[in-house]
This record gives C-alpha cells, sequence and structure tokens, in this order.
C-alpha cells in the first residue's frame, strides 16, 4: 500500500499522512480478489472513539473510494462523516458520538479484507492549517499484506456505547430470501426505545421507519420485517414485532414491486442520535425454496380436492361412504401429478 499525501508518497507502514483538523482523508481502494474491504478509524492512544466502514465496488472496475471528514466524524451523522466516493456502495457504516469533533493527534486507519487485518497507515490531525487534506492509496494483493503489523489496530467493529451510556446496537447482520421474513435483533442499554430505519441507495427510493421499544426491560428488542410486504403491502404486515416488543409509528415508501434482491441498511437511533448501523442481505430464492413452496402447494391442493369430493358424499361398490370411484380416481390422478412435480423439481 502506499500514502499520497502532503508529505509525499511511501510504502503505507512505513509512514503518516498529515490531514488538517476539520478536513478530509480520502482512501482509495484496488481490489485484486474481493469486491469489499472493511476500513476503520481509532486514535492511537484513546479508546474515546471508533468508526468502521464496509467499501464495495458495485460497478466492477477493481477500484472503490471512502472519504472521513475530520470536521464530522464523531458529531455528525455518520452517513455526513463517512461518504462514498463514485462506484462505490458503503455499507456497515458506524461511529461514536462525542460532544466535539475529533482532537489533533494520531489515528490509525486499519484496512481489512475478509476479517483478517492487511494493513493499516498512520493519520496526524494538525491543528494548523498548513496541511490540508490527504489521500490513501490501499492496494489488496500487496506484497507485504502478509507481514505482521506493528501498533494499534482498529476494530472493525466498534463498540458504539463509547460516548454515551444511552445506545441501541444491533445483533449482527440479518439475511434471508426475498420474500421471507427476517428478524432484527437489537440490545438496549439505559434505554427501552429506538427508531429503526431500513432504507436502499437506488432508484426505488426505498425507506421504512418505526419506534422500536423494549416492553418487557431485558434489554432486547427484535423487528421483523415481511421482505414480501415491505413497500408493496399494509406498513402494520410489512413491519411487526418480535417477542418483548411493542412498535409503532411504522411508515413505508411505498413502490410498484416488492425489494430487489440486495444489501439494504439498517440504522437504529436513540433521542435523534446514530448508535449502530448494520445490513440486511436480502438474496434471490434459492430452486430449493422454490420447490418446497411448490410441493406444499401440490400438497393443499390434493386435500382441497379430497375433500370437495367427500363433500359430495359420492359412494361406489367400496361400501366406503363419501369415497366412491370418482373420488378414488381424482386421489390417484393427483397423487401422480404431485408425484411428478416433486420428482421433476428435484432433478433441477
Amino acid at each position: 500500500m502506499a500514502v499520497v499525501g502532503s508529505n509525499g508518497s511511501a510504502p503505507f507502514d512505513e509512514s503518516t499522512v498529515a490531514v488538517e483538523q476539520g478536513e478530509s482523508v480520502t482512501v482509495d481502494i484496488s481490489f485484486n480478489n474481493s469486491d469489499r474491504m472493511t476500513l476503520a478509524i481509532g486514535p492511537k492512544e484513546a479508546v474515546n472513539y471508533r468508526a468502521a466502514v464496509t467499501a464495495e465496488d458495485i460497478t466492477d472496475d477493481g477500484t472503490a473510494t471512502v472519504t472521513f471528514d475530520t470536521g464530522s466524524l464523531a458529531v455528525d451523522p455518520v452517513d455526513d462523516a463517512i461518504e462514498p466516493g463514485d462506484g462505490t456502495r458503503l455499507t456497515n457504516r458506524s461511529q461514536s458520538r462525542l460532544d466535539d469533533t475529533l482532537d489533533p493527534g494520531e489515528y490509525t486507519i486499519g484496512a481489512f479484507v475478509d476479517g483478517d487485518v492487511i494493513d493499516t497507515a498512520t493519520v496526524v490531525i494538525t491543528a494548523d492549517d498548513a496541511d490540508g487534506s490527504a489521500t490513501l492509496a490501499i492496494a489488496e494483493g500487496n506484497p507485504d499484506a502478509d507481514r505482521d503489523i506493528d501498533g494499534p489496530v482498529p476494530d472493525p467493529d466498534p463498540d458504539l456505547s463509547i460516548g454515551s451510556s444511552e445506545y441501541a446496537t444491533f445483533d449482527g447482520y440479518p439475511s434471508t430470501e426475498r420474500g421471507e421474513t427476517a428478524p432484527v435483533a437489537m440490545h438496549f442499554n439505559d434505554t427501552d426505545q429506538a427508531t429503526l430505519n431500513i432504507s436502499h441507495f437506488d432508484e426505488s427510493g426505498f425507506e421504512a421507519n418505526v419506534t422500536v421499544e423494549d416492553e418487557n426491560d431485558n434489554g432486547n428488542a427484535t423487528v421483523v420485517f415481511d421482505t414480501a410486504a415491505l413497500g408493496v403491502g399494509s406498513v402494520d404486515d410489512a413491519i411487526e414485532a418480535g417477542d418483548g416488543t411493542t412498535v409503532t409509528n411504522r411508515s413505508q415508501v411505498e413502490l410498484e414491486q416488492s425489494l430487489q434482491p440486495g444489501e439494504y441498511l439498517l440504522m437504529v437511533t436513540v433521542d435523534g442520535e446514530a448508535t449502530d448501523s448494520s445490513y440486511l442481505s436480502i438474496q434471490e430464492r434459492s430452486a430449493e425454496s422454490d420447490s418446497s413452496n411448490e410441493s406444499e402447494a401440490g400438497d393443499k391442493n390434493e386435500t382441497e380436492v379430497a375433500s370437495e369430493s367427500n363433500d359430495n358424499g359420492d359412494s361406489a361398490g367400496d361400501g366406503l361412504p363419501g369415497f366412491g370411484v370418482s373420488t378414488a380416481l381424482v386421489g390417484i390422478a393427483l397423487f401422480g401429478v404431485g408425484f411428478a412435480l416433486r420428482a421433476s423439481t428435484g432433478r433441477d
């Protein structure tokens, strides 16, 4: 990796870059074997601040860009403090909150791929106006990527409770198939209420909001999103409460069709302050799911038709009331259709 800034270029692990307080640090990423990289930033000595973000190349050109605004970090919404460049999607943006902007000093930026740290850089935020902004260039697959990293490495999954005792955090990154439900679990600290937002940065402009309350005061709450109803169905059906949870103030943007597969940003706020972010991954339905649904539908149809035939009271020489020859033939035919259907889907 190389650093390009006010003090020239050098291998990433051997150099620092200086930036004026309130200016921005831009990270230009070059991918090799992946299309995602997580960046985390934190002070070298103090532990009062952490921020992290996952950058994804959405144009398949092998690059992504992330900009950290040192004037917004810790005090402004995380979407303003950490912004994407062209052809970049950012997910999992998170930061702890402070009462003031970041102090001058040394901060470490760590780069992670698949959970492994591949390099670090030092950013010096200065109080004077001599340095301006700076740019870091990170190349995945750098020859030095396997070396041991010396010095502190910021956590890519920061503890956002730092800086405030009232916060809510997500329990991991939920995932589901399109048309299925997705429980979103949260943990509360020194609060029993938070606002959950889900959104997607595409042409649909989808967004939904809900107020979440920990009903039984155990510090946990769960919101269940029905991906088949989000954007197109009743909001009461689209957003439901899990066990021990109350949901109110549900709202959503109406769409012409249900949500498409993709990653949807989750943001939780307490008293208007963002305390954590995650993402809901909606995946295309698998062949197994479609096969299972078709099989269930076939079984249901068999039962319904047989029930209707029995209700007609058909009787034949077999002496069984309500189950005549015609009913038996229908049952056999349906069994054959259902078997053929399952055999066909099994081959897929």
